[in-house]
């Protein structure tokens, strides 16, 4: 089985990316002026004269005068500014007064009077930089780039970290069940369900109980070529061979606790889907948590993994991955482990 890895790694490593955009932002030619209060993005200018300008030739000068990178090479001695929007992404931004330039320069060579281009929007972290050339406007992109990757990425460890804390409340009250489910499908059809498995945990009890149900409408479709086709080593009792009726009856009754009910899976809203594809509806009040995520809140990963590998993180031994009651139960014993 694989060690895990420290969790602190992942972190480290966005530190020092984030730290190296700094140093490229910090590296290109800057002014100190004070910044404005109101900026523009060229793709608002953009946009807004589009739609004024009726004639589609018009609207190609216009655009080609605006175009970008070519409309801060032009301006090279004017000073612009990076900044971030309250959704978190950072932009080249040009100043109020630098847009109505912009507007009167066009409207010289178009002879056409354009509407002002106004903007609510607010920004902040402003740094101000000077783009003379490509190379320049490159180094510039790709410090943006990487911020708002990062940005991305905390954003969504802040969320997962949430997921997280609410797991382990809720597993730490006692009072719920926890239920997860797995489907596997012929390979050449994906419409048509082989097995059906699940496993559920009762807090209030400290009891569990699997379930593994081969579909006997499909008993001669198998697997092999594409999928593992290991429908007969269910390890976690006895495989059952019942209608898709009797397994959708069976399993909407389960959901259908009077308990409060936590449903979970990897890449949850995948199962979801898939379920309900067969008839099954989760119920509006049951909790979804997924465990790929909860993976990531642990680890920093920036991109979840497989089932597989997550239970090598976590040193949980596995067998026959690919049977649908075995990685029900899989998936909710490492959701057990990730919540201690």
């Amino acid at each position: 089985m694989a060690s895990p890895c420290s969790p602190g790694s992942q972190f480290s490593s966005a530190v020092v990316i984030e730290e190296s955009v700094h140093a490229v932002v910090a590296s290109l030619p800057t002014v100190k002026s004070p910044p404005p209060e109101v900026f523009i993005l060229v793709t608002e200018m953009q946009a807004l004269w589009k739609k004024f300008l009726t004639q589609q030739d018009l609207k190609e000068q216009m655009l080609a005068l605006v175009k970008v990178p070519d409309v801060y090479i032009d301006h090279g001695e004017w000073e612009f500014y990076l900044g971030v929007d309250q959704q978190g992404k950072q932009s080249i931004l040009l100043t109020e007064g630098q847009a109505r330039a912009i507007k009167m320069e066009i409207e010289g060579q178009l002879s056409v009077a354009l509407p002002a281009v106004t903007s609510r929007a607010t920004y902040t972290g402003i740094v101000p930089v000077r783009i003379t050339n490509e190379q320049q406007f490159g180094e510039v992109c790709t410090a943006m780039k990487e911020y708002n990757r990062l940005y991305r990425h905390r954003e969504r460890q802040r969320s997962f970290q949430q997921m997280l804390d609410m797991a382990r409340g809720l597993r730490r009250a006692g009072t719920h069940i926890f239920m997860a489910v797995d489907i596997e499908a012929w390979e050449r059809d994906q419409r048509r369900v082989l097995e059906v498995g699940w496993s559920m945990y009762d807090a209030r009890r400290d009891r569990y109980l699997d379930q593994h149900y081969n579909v006997v409408e499909h008993r001669a479709l198998r697997n092999g070529r594409y999928v593992p086709d290991l429908r007969d080593n269910f390890v976690f009792g006895k495989s059952t061979w019942v209608s898709l009726k009797e397994i959708v009856k069976t399993i909407q009754a389960d959901l259908d606790t009077e308990a409060p009910l936590v449903f979970i899976g990897h890449d949850v809203r995948g199962d979801i889907k898939y379920l309900e594809s067969i008839g099954v509806t989760v119920p509006d009040t049951a909790i979804t948590l997924d465990t790929a995520k909860l993976h990531c809140a642990i680890t920093g990963a920036e991109q979840t993994t497989s089932l597989g590998k997550m239970l090598d993180y976590l040193n949980i031994d596995h067998f026959f991955l690919h049977n649908a009651g075995n990685d029900a139960h899989y998936t909710l014993q490492a959701f057990l482990e990730l919540t201690r």
